[in-house]
């Protein structure tokens, strides 16, 4: 009986799936990259039409670029820019998206809220809705914006009203006590 022995196998060139592994797995975190920046853009409203509103502030307490605005609760855009005028106003310059253009009028108002347990903050606009063809037509004025209250001011008031009521007070138990002895 004689053995053979098989043939050698050729050599084979290195294993074909390392570079498929390879290219699967830069396709698969393009795709991740993609799909990223696609939420993102939807989150941030990229690519949908905006108009812009200015407005006037007697200071910046409760402003940011990047805020989020509000109308009725709801997000509607963000605060673009802030600059400090000649007269030591801010103009504020609001990016809000076109499909909420009739839902802001010329008696619009601005304001700073504030929601959550961990403080955001975010500017409020208030409602003036005007029909579609008029809010298309007729630019916006500059709207005002009503500050936050001051709070050194506040605690000055306060106080104030504090010692206005202690005078009361002991002007009416004055009083109380000549009563008394009449």
């Amino acid at each position: 009986m004689t053995l053979t022995t098989p043939p050698p196998a050729p050599e084979s060139p290195a294993d074909p799936s390392v570079p498929r592994e390879r290219w699967l797995f830069l396709v698969s975190g393009g795709l991740l990259l993609l799909t990223l920046l696609v939420a993102i853009g939807r989150e941030r409203h990229w690519g949908e039409p905006q108009f812009t509103v200015q407005v006037v502030a007697p200071r910046a307490d409760g402003l940011q670029a990047g805020q989020e605005v509000r109308l009725s609760g709801m997000p509607i855009g963000r605060v673009e820019s802030l600059a400090l005028q000649k007269d030591a106003r801010v103009a504020v310059t609001l990016r809000i998206n076109e499909r909420f253009r009739s839902l802001v009028g010329p008696r619009s108002r601005v304001q700073s809220g504030l929601t959550g347990l961990v403080v955001q903050s975010f500017v409020n606009v208030t409602p003036n809705p005007r029909p579609d063809e008029e809010a298309a037509k007729q630019p916006l004025p500059t709207l005002a914006y009503d500050p936050p209250p001051d709070l050194n001011q506040l605690i000055a008031n306060l106080a104030q009203s504090r010692s206005d009521l202690d005078q009361t007070l002991t002007l009416a138990t004055r009083l109380q006590i000549g009563r008394a002895h009449v």
